[in-house]
């Protein structure tokens, strides 16, 4: 259905600096998006030191933004995964009888035997 369209989030979860390249004390980085009644959000979310290459953090970004090297020399790495949400999507589409609820369920138990034999076996 058209009407139930995804929204995408992005999931950042680690940043890496290049420990041959880093000259600065200070690696700052910062987040512009959109927040309530569209109005602009800056702020900090993530400083380095000279000695850190890597950081751990979870920073959810729900909507287009911008990531900028506000302090520091880069490269600078972020790793994380792309989210889709799929709001009400039970809710469109055809209704299942109970017969193919049934016939579903039996298909997903043969392929749980199937691959529960496949790991016994090797």
């Amino acid at each position: 259905d058209p009407s139930c369209k995804p929204n995408h989030r992005l999931l950042v979860k680690l940043a890496n600096k290049d420990f041959e390249n880093c000259k600065d004390d200070l690696t700052v980085l910062s987040i512009e998006t959109k927040g309530y009644q569209d109005e602009k959000i800056s702020s900090v979310f993530l400083t380095m030191k000279k000695d850190d290459y890597m950081e751990k953090f979870d920073l959810l970004i729900p909507d287009t933004a911008k990531i900028k090297l506000v302090k520091g020399s880069g490269p600078i790495t972020l790793l994380g995964s792309h989210c889709l949400d799929f709001y009400d999507y039970r809710n469109y589409g055809g209704e299942e009888t109970e017969e193919e609820e049934d016939a579903e369920s039996s298909e997903d138990d043969e392929m749980d035997m199937e691959e529960q034999e496949t790991v016994t076996i090797n």
